[in-house]
């Protein structure tokens, strides 16, 4: 009886592992300006990219380092076009809010050799850390 229950316990546990996991990566896109998020979640920033053109996007402002932590970026293709040459997808920026206050993102999308060149496009977010 005492293994049944810790079996019982185990498979319960592992069953709800993953409600608790639930929201603390938010994801945003391009479309919005304002970001929400409490103290200690991780969020994304997807923002439309092809970087076989030269053009890429570039983080721009410094971030606090009290409010939040760049954790990485990556580009990602939809796994339709996987195998197309050419074919955009997202930037993908990772973000950790470290503690509350308000803090403004903004990105440039350029070429990394065109310094004197205005950006092709620029995006930009308030983030709101409660």
């Amino acid at each position: 009886m005492g293994n049944l229950k810790i079996l019982f316990w185990g498979a319960l546990f592992l069953l709800m592992l993953p409600l608790g996991c639930a929201g603390t990566n938010l994801q945003f896109d391009g479309d919005q300006s304002q970001i929400k998020v409490k103290a200690g979640e991780e969020f994304t920033i997807s923002l439309k990219a092809n970087p076989t053109t030269g053009y890429g996007w570039q983080l721009v402002s410094p971030l606090d380092p009290n409010l939040l932590k760049l954790m990485g970026s990556r580009f990602e293709r939809k796994p339709s076009q996987q195998k197309l040459m050419g074919a955009g997808g997202h930037t993908v920026w990772t973000f950790k809010a470290l503690g509350p206050g308000k803090a403004d993102l903004l990105f440039h999308y350029q070429r990394p050799w065109e310094k004197d060149q205005e950006p092709a496009r620029r995006k930009s977010f308030t983030v709101v850390i409660d």
